[in-house]
């Protein structure tokens, strides 16, 4: 007899026992579940075996004699209170298919399914019995496996509302240039909330555990602009936030989630410093040159390069810090507060040094303290002229992504640039493209998810025919879902989605400039 599971099970038990009910023994045994029949007795312990096959002996531990001399119900199911009214109902011909906490013979908790069916030989009526150890399928995820479970559905999420807002946000950036300025600043406002959508499909990449920082132009003052009712928000009622921001200034390459973080925590450790009395947290933004010698004397200033940076502060009017604390206060878990973990400066200090950043502190005791973080200067010009004939015959330029929406906005894009486009729906169209126009494809621009063949695939076989080709990946994922083995290949650039007209330009423009 075939394995057999659940009421299949009951079906070659019924049919073993359609003789006489002493003589299937033998043919029950050979199936490949937990199959017994059972007999009701007027005494105690109320059944009696009739089959009970080695499957159903190996899965509980318990012989057809253990059974029959202690009881189903002593043996298997002693803490259950709904194992009895359930055998009671399944004689009475009713058929069962329920779980059961269960005990094997050595201890062990299990869970078993528990599947029942009247089997009438003779006019007489017994009661055939499938039961499967179900134990791994009933048991709830572990916290390390429901996390990752919670990770993998945020970064689905994510990856989804970052193609949408790609498209939301390309095409509002392409109509903010043709717009009367009434209807420009409608459009403005739907890409300043598209982009603050993004930060949020960020955030979940954060929680995910798939997001690293992503680097891109930033104008620091537009940027704390959009996020000021969330930094008053995490202040006391009676501290006020001031604000006062220098403007024109340059940008500079930044994450911009990173930077709200920054900005927050330096914020809340100023309205710490009042104690829970009023006060005032001033937030200031400037530009400056630094020479080696004023870097050296900033935190992590040692080995930057002298230049232009901009720079935000924080400062506030409390207690100030004592000297003899301030080289220990961006110490991780180094804290001088009463609730606190001792991680909020020891995160600003991360965050500043993965933008090639440093910190100034000015304090003293009793007259409050400024944080002041120096991020470098970016100057960049970067040419969206459209239609410009000196700039045509810049080659072809091969879009791969899934999503018919965005491989329309990179073609406006692009063709406004001077690139002829080529595109394709899939991995597999992809390659194929490639293979038939390779001579004239001067670079590929692949999203990472995509049917047939993901983008890891597509850029490893363009690596095997053209090692150097010029890629440029795009993903609502983050960075870290690029495999290292294809990153390490040849020249490659990374763009997250949601992006922008011109951020989509800069990148390529990189990528151009470098090859």
């Amino acid at each position: 007899m075939t394995p057999t599971h659940g009421f299949e099970g009951l079906v070659a038990a019924r049919e073993a026992f359609s003789t006489r009910p002493d003589a299937p023994g033998p043919l029950v045994g050979l199936a490949g579940t937990g199959l017994c029949v059972f007999q009701e007795l007027p005494v105690s312990p109320c059944l009696r075996v009739l089959a009970w096959n080695p499957c159903l002996e190996t899965l509980t531990g318990f012989s057809a004699d253990d059974i029959n001399r202690r009881g189903l119900i002593e043996c298997l199911f002693p803490t259950s209170s709904e194992a009895r009214p359930l055998l009671q109902r399944a004689f009475r011909g009713e058929m069962i298919d329920v779980r059961l906490d269960a005990v094997r013979k050595n201890g062990n908790r299990r869970v078993l399914r528990i599947a029942t069916a009247p089997l009438i030989i003779d006019d007489i009526t017994y009661v055939a019995a499938a039961l499967d150890d179900v134990t791994d399928l009933a048991a709830p995820p572990r916290e390390p496996e429901r996390l990752e479970s919670l990770g993998d559905m945020a970064g689905g999420i994510a990856h989804e509302f970052n193609n949408l807002l790609t498209t939301i946000m390309g095409y509002s950036s392409l109509a903010l240039e043709h717009a009367h300025p009434i209807g420009q600043s409608y459009l403005q406002q739907v890409e300043d909330a598209a982009r603050r959508a993004g930060e949020v499909c960020r955030q979940m990449l954060m929680f995910a555990g798939k997001h690293r920082p992503v680097l891109e132009s930033v104008d620091l003052n537009r940027h704390l602009g959009d996020h000021i009712a969330v930094l008053k928000e995490q202040l006391p009622g009676d501290v006020q936030l001031l604000l006062d921001l220098t403007p024109n200034l340059p940008a500079i390459r930044g994450d911009g989630l990173q930077l709200r973080q920054v900005a927050l925590n330096l914020a809340s450790n100023a309205a710490d410093a009042y104690g829970g009395k009023p006060g005032i947290v001033r937030l200031r933004t400037g530009s400056c040159k630094l020479n080696a010698a004023e870097l050296a004397e900033c935190r992590n200033g040692a080995n930057l390069p002298p230049g232009e940076y901009v720079w935000l502060e924080i400062a506030d009017d409390g207690t100030g810090i004592d000297p003899s604390l301030l080289p220990r206060i961006f110490d991780p878990f180094f804290t001088t507060k009463f609730a606190g973990r001792g991680l909020g400066l020891a995160a600003v200090l991360g965050i500043v040094r993965t933008h090639r950043g440093v910190i100034r502190v000015r304090s003293a005791v009793g007259g409050g303290s400024a944080f002041r973080v120096l991020l470098p200067a970016v100057i960049e010009t970067i040419n969206v002229a459209a239609d410009s004939p000196a700039r045509k015959q810049r080659g072809a330029v091969l879009i791969a992504d899934d999503e018919e929406t965005i491989r329309h906005l990179c073609r406006v894009v692009l063709e406004s640039a001077g690139f002829e486009v080529l595109e394709a729906n899939d991995g597999r169209a992809a390659i194929e493209c490639f293979e038939r126009e390779k001579h004239r494809i001067r670079f590929a621009i692949i999203d990472i998810m995509m049917p047939e063949k993901d983008g890891a695939q597509v850029l490893r076989e363009m690596r095997e025919q053209s090692a150097q080709f010029p890629v440029l990946l795009t993903s609502g994922y983050a960075e870290r879902e690029i495999e290292r083995s294809v990153r390490e290949k040849g020249p490659i650039r990374f763009l997250p989605k949601p992006f922008v007209r011109h951020q989509l330009l800069d990148a390529i423009r990189r990528m151009v400039s470098a090859e």
